[in-house]
């Protein structure tokens, strides 16, 4: 799954074992496979996003990017591929350790605000 100068990152177990997801770099994207083996599909592609956090379900995958517009918490089903906008927010937030309860009733998430930083000088330390 990972020839070449592919990166592979985040495996996941598909809550009914079996299928098997994974994040390519490049091409990018969410994939996924049958345990038992066959072809590789694309689940959501990665064109205009960066994929931050996801997390698969029975039918479907959650999962957070982040976009021109801000970040957003959204869901594809499996065999629509409907995508749903879950949660979204502008950029002063940032969406982080998401998942999916086994329900899939809930899906926690962190958040945190974005990150600025200031550059400090310190004098006379010895």
């Amino acid at each position: 799954m990972t020839g070449g100068s592919d990166l592979a990152a985040g495996p996941y177990w598909c809550l009914r074992a079996h299928l098997y997801w994974w994040q390519e770099t490049p091409p990018g994207g969410i994939w996924r496979m049958p345990v038992d083996g066959g072809e590789k599909t694309q689940v959501v592609p990665a064109e205009g996003t960066n994929m931050i956090n996801w997390a698969p379900g029975r039918n479907g995958l959650y999962y957070a990017v982040s976009n021109s517009e801000g970040y957003e918490i959204r869901y594809r089903d499996r065999v629509s591929q409907q995508e749903t906008v879950l949660h979204a927010t502008d950029h002063s937030l940032v969406h982080q350790w998401l998942t999916v309860s086994p329900d899939e009733e809930y899906v926690p998430y962190g958040e945190r605000p974005a990150q600025t930083s200031e550059l400090m000088l310190v004098e006379n330390f010895r």
